[in-house]
């Protein structure tokens, strides 16, 4: 597989990733997409880059590879997203979120090539500590000094 094209899967998966982390650290329920649009928009922001990902591909072998994938349906939630095509059906968006992410990211991951690649970038981005993040920015010279 062409390795650009590679790298944009596993991103999509890691924007699976972060839908779930901001399901779980915001403790999004349906009721609270619905009612919030604060809510809807930490969700549909990572889902947006998984469509923005799908139209950037070098070659077609992401798409004969995944026929499963409803790679036009991506594409087609962006832009309908994005440009505001009229209003979103938050019905299908919430399964979108949900189911299609959920989808999406099974069939990625029974690829032995973007599994394989996917957990070495899980790995190298779990070996950064952000945890003292705030400590170094405050040890950082003041510039008055």
């Amino acid at each position: 597989m062409d390795s650009r094209d590679l790298d944009i899967l596993v991103k999509m998966l890691l924007e699976t990733d972060e839908i779930q982390r901001r399901i779980e650290d915001y403790k999004i329920t349906e009721g609270a997409w619905f009612s919030s649009r604060p809510m809807r928009d930490l969700l549909l922001m990572p889902l947006l880059q998984i469509g923005e990902l799908s139209a950037h591909f070098k070659t077609d072998e992401s798409f004969t590879t995944f026929p499963n994938v409803p790679w036009r349906d991506i594409k087609g939630f962006r832009n309908v997203v994005v440009h505001g095509y009229g209003s979103i059906d938050l019905n299908v968006a919430w399964n979108t979120v949900i189911d299609g992410t959920a989808e999406l990211r099974s069939e990625l991951l029974e690829n032995a090539e973007v599994s394989g690649a996917y957990e070495e970038e899980t790995a190298a981005l779990s070996d950064i500590d952000t945890s003292d993040l705030f400590d170094l920015i405050s040890a950082l010279p003041d510039e008055s000094e």
